[in-house]
């Protein structure tokens, strides 16, 4: 359910700068890069199978992206969280320069994912803590 939470990704993951859920399956994203540019595309969701899985593409934009994230439930009340993610870079100058200059897509996914893994980490430990 958090995952599914579009507009709370930016409190969450640091370059995501902007998430609107624009209807029930399309949203406009924003990410910001180290050069201070801002990417932007809209993305809708392909295929949402509550607690399990949530699989999206780009239908227009600056960045071509789609893919899944699955979740899995394992003992000990832990969830094992798979990304898989096709990306195309902005194209022309700026994709050129990006490409050379800008941290690699893959790390900043993996940053992010840790970001997100912290914070829910944290938010268990909190109702943890406040049951009592």
């Amino acid at each position: 359910q958090l995952w599914s939470d579009l507009e709370m990704l930016p409190s969450i993951i640091d370059d995501i700068k902007d998430v609107r859920q624009l209807d029930e399956l399309r949203s406009h994203w924003v990410v910001k890069d180290p050069l201070g540019k801002d990417f932007e595309w809209v993305a809708e969701v392909t295929r949402f199978d509550e607690d399990r899985r949530i699989g999206w593409r780009t239908l227009e934009g600056d960045i071509k992206t789609s893919g899944q994230v699955t979740f899995k439930d394992l003992p000990d009340n832990l969830t094992e969280m798979t990304v898989v993610v096709q990306y195309v870079p902005p194209a022309g100058k700026m994709g050129e320069v990006a490409s050379r200059v800008l941290e690699k897509p893959r790390d900043k996914i993996t940053d992010g994912l840790r970001d997100f893994k912290a914070f829910v980490e944290g938010r268990n430990g909190d109702m943890k803590n406040n049951k009592g």
